[in-house]
């Protein structure tokens, strides 16, 4: 404990000399460009009007300001920001050492005080010093006083004042809750409703100051109580002060835009949701299913109202957003009945889409319709993977994915200089996913192609793969889909946009279709040997067809293409089917590979009195 706070003051003290260092080059800076425009003082005392005295001060300033702002320097303002004392450019850590170190020797004592008042009740409680309610009752007094104090003293030194009023809240909460625990002196609802009290008083006095950090505090102090009679109170008693306090977070952040604090209530729902279902369990029943939806309605609007308001989305109504989400199926999850799950997770699916399209409809803001459609996938996809299972878990995922690939291409067309967006990205690692659950499918289908080679013949029925197989085939079908649409919707002005979705997808739908070539050819011919060399010849034609054309066009991706079927039939002809295949089958097959292979020098040439026409030198 003692090696934390000494740490913590070192911190504090190097923010606290650096800030100061910091405010004394910016202020010899500021007089240094102010010193030359200093205007020259006259020899003789003159009389100005009132008038011409405001016009001068207000040039002046005008004048003052605009240098400063030529020289990215920040303009002190004088109207006591609580912020203004900060440096620009902090990250959140940094503003916290900032804070701590602005009159840190007061925050360090009421750090120890609070310490201490913790340590003379339990050591009062030990030693019987005073009375059951006579200790309880002290430690009230003296927050209560501590309260009084710190409200006066915050009208003439803020930091001060709300540092005793902290240290007051704090006390009263450590005395009623020790009074609950070591002497059952009243039930265990009484600390939330003192608790509830004092986060209404901070509440009022944070705004009343305008001071959001103080609302930071307050929120945490009142998340915390129930963490101490968790045990003692019932869930319906709890999660209802959960939803007082969560309702009047709602209501401080539209009077103020707080929105950090909206984060924190969610998280706090959250973690009080997962902490409740680990210790004691949820019953399915029809109040706690009352609980799960009025909290997530209770988020989900009033983020959905903030961001038609505001016509936009900041950081953090999209951090509510998803974890709106989030909280809406961790709660399906551990109460719904399982006879009724699926549907009410569709229905959250189909409550953000309507939101999504809402946003969409009003503030045509891409980034928070985007994340909603995305809750709503993975909401949808929550939903497929309790329903389906196997090979019609892939085919759902397949419809679903590509159907929100093509909707998010739709919406990035509607915007001028579309450009790779985060949703483009997205698309793309949906269908990394695909393919990673598509190997299992791949496995069985040359699992079993390798059990009829091995048996000479197809004594299985095909019907055990037809499953996977459909699954190859969407795969190898869906991604041309979305390459012809991207070739509709996007202009070849937007090049690098344009080339990498086409490349990506044409790529994907490339290799399933290689792979369906070999496997119906291998189911549909019963000679394993022949079905190899029709592969093997297909694969070195398609190769021809893309080598050609990158050649001809200049087109090196093409050329790529190309290369890579060359070099699959090469590997595969001296690698496997020299050994593999009889005297007749090497003749037959290396013979055609090799024609196809020179034709390449053949075919494709510039002729120079007919550019672009295709001919045999």
């Amino acid at each position: 404990m003692l090696e934390v706070l000494l740490i913590v003051l070192v911190v504090i003290f190097y923010v606290s000399l650096a800030n100061r260092l910091k405010k004394l080059e910016d202020r010899v800076y500021g007089a240094k460009i102010l010193g030359g425009a200093a205007p020259q003082v006259p020899s003789a005392p003159q009389q100005l009007q009132p008038q011409t005295m405001a016009a001068s001060q207000a040039a002046a300033k005008a004048d003052v300001q605009a240098v400063m702002m030529s020289q990215n320097q920040p303009i002190a303002t004088g109207f006591g920001n609580q912020n203004s004392n900060l440096p620009i450019g902090e990250n959140s850590v940094e503003k916290f050492f900032s804070w701590l170190a602005e009159e840190w020797p007061l925050k360090v004592g009421v750090f120890l005080l609070i310490l201490a008042v913790g340590w003379f009740v339990t050591y009062a409680f030990i030693n019987d010093w005073i009375g059951e309610v006579g200790r309880v009752s002290l430690g009230v007094i003296f927050g209560m006083a501590l309260l009084a104090i710190g409200f006066y003293r915050a009208s003439v030194h803020r930091l001060q004042g709300n540092a005793l009023l902290v240290l007051g809240s704090t006390a009263i909460l450590i005395s009623i809750i020790s009074g609950i625990g070591l002497y059952d002196m009243f039930p265990a609802a009484v600390a939330l409703i003192v608790a509830f009290a004092l986060v209404v008083f901070m509440t009022l006095v944070a705004l009343q100051q305008n001071n959001r950090a103080l609302g930071v505090v307050t929120l945490l102090m009142g998340a915390m109580v129930p963490m101490f009679v968790f045990s003692r109170v019932d869930i319906s008693i709890t999660f209802l002060y959960l939803f007082v306090l969560t309702a009047g977070t709602l209501w401080v952040t539209s009077k103020t835009a707080w929105n950090a604090l909206n984060v924190m209530a969610l998280v706090v729902v959250l973690l009080y949701s997962l902490a409740y279902n680990s210790f004691s369990g949820f019953d399915s029943n029809f109040q706690n299913l009352v609980f799960a939806f009025v909290f997530v309605f209770l988020f989900y609007f009033s983020n959905i109202f903030t961001i038609l308001y505001k016509k936009t989305a900041d950081t953090d109504d999209l951090v509510v957003a998803g974890g709106t989400g989030i909280l809406f199926l961790t709660w399906m999850m551990m109460i719904a009945p399982k006879n009724i799950e699926v549907y009410l997770i569709v229905f959250g699916a189909l409550l953000f889409s309507l939101g999504s399209y809402a946003i969409f409809s009003i503030t045509k803001s891409k980034n928070p319709v985007i994340l909603y459609a995305g809750v709503a996938l993975m909401l949808l996809v929550s939903a497929t993977a309790i329903q389906f299972q196997g090979w019609e878990l892939v085919i759902a995922y397949i419809a679903e994915f590509s159907a929100f690939i093509m909707i998010s291409l739709y919406l990035n067309r509607q915007e001028e200089n579309a450009s790779s967006t985060t949703s483009e990205t997205f698309g793309m690692i949906l269908y990394v996913i695909l393919f990673v659950l598509s190997l299992t499918n791949i496995e069985k289908i040359f699992t079993y192609l390798g059990r009829s080679n091995y048996n000479y013949g197809h004594g299985s029925s095909t019907s055990l793969i037809m499953g996977d197989l459909f699954v190859v085939f969407l795969l190898c079908i869906m991604p041309f889909v979305i390459t012809i649409l991207v070739t509709q919707l996007f202009d070849r002005s937007q090049k690098a946009n344009y080339l990498n979705l086409v490349r990506f997808y044409g790529l994907t739908g490339g290799f399933y279709a290689t792979l369906l070539v070999w496997i119906m050819t291998h189911l549909m011919v019963t000679d394993q040997m022949l079905a190899t060399m029709l592969s093997l010849v297909i694969y070195t034609i398609i190769g021809v067809l893309f080598y050609v054309r990158g050649r001809r066009d200049s087109y090196g991706f093409f050329k790529a293409i190309g290369g890579i079927f060359f070099a699959i039939v090469l590997f595969r002809l001296f690698f496997v089917e020299f050994w593999a295949m009889d005297i007749v089958g090497k003749i037959v097959t290396f013979f055609i590979v090799g024609t196809l292979f020179i034709s390449t020098t053949f075919i494709g040439r510039k002729n120079n009195s007919n550019d672009g026409e295709i001919k045999i030198n």
